[in-house]
């Protein structure tokens, strides 16, 4: 988890609005001294100076607390897509479309499988995510220990945490699908 630069939010905050260091502590309550403290990194507020800051910068406490979004993390370009390709899994095309750059609080996987092809060799698979499996184009037959579903061009299935699953397609065509997994193991 990353620290917080609160100091350099206020400071951003009064130099946006043309605010002295005295007319937010007047605006807030709070000594000049503080803010002065807390904009060089010197002083750690407690929970009611964060809320006499938020309300006087018409912030939510979350928001004050929160950070910046770096807008370059904010996209993943078709060519900048990281595609794998596990050997052992023929004719089965990942391709990760919210790396972990992305800082997003889901994991969205574009999957190929080619004709015939079948994910994990045959073998299942599960994870300590739930998972949400929506059908793009073509179909799949997706296997549960004890039973199996065939979904469809779009068709949505969720798959729970730890549920042992696999992908088979059984057409002649390619079929593609976009895996939605939340990401409760960061």
């Amino acid at each position: 988890m990353s620290t917080v630069n609160i100091g350099g939010k206020i400071a951003g905050y009064r130099k946006a609005h043309n605010l002295t260091i005295r007319a937010l502590a007047e605006k807030s309550g709070l000594s000049t001294a503080l803010i002065s403290q807390m904009e060089r990194d010197l002083a750690n507020p407690s929970l009611s100076v964060l809320c006499a800051l938020a309300a006087a910068m018409e912030l939510s406490v979350p928001e004050l607390l929160t950070e910046e979004e770096d807008e370059a993390a904010l996209i993943l370009r078709k060519k900048d897509r990281p595609q794998t390709y596990n050997p052992d899994e023929r004719y089965i095309f990942y391709n990760l479309l919210t790396p972990a750059s992305m800082n997003a609080g889901l994991r969205m996987t574009l999957v190929r499988c080619e004709a015939h092809a079948q994910t994990y060799n045959g073998a299942f698979h599960s994870h300590a995510n739930e998972e949400i499996v929506f059908v793009l184009c073509g179909s799949v037959t997706v296997h549960f220990e004890a039973t199996h579903f065939i979904i469809c061009e779009g068709d949505t299935l969720r798959i729970p945490p730890r549920r042992k699953h696999r992908y088979v397609n059984n057409a002649d065509a390619a079929a593609e699908l976009l895996t939605i997994e939340s990401r409760i193991n960061r």
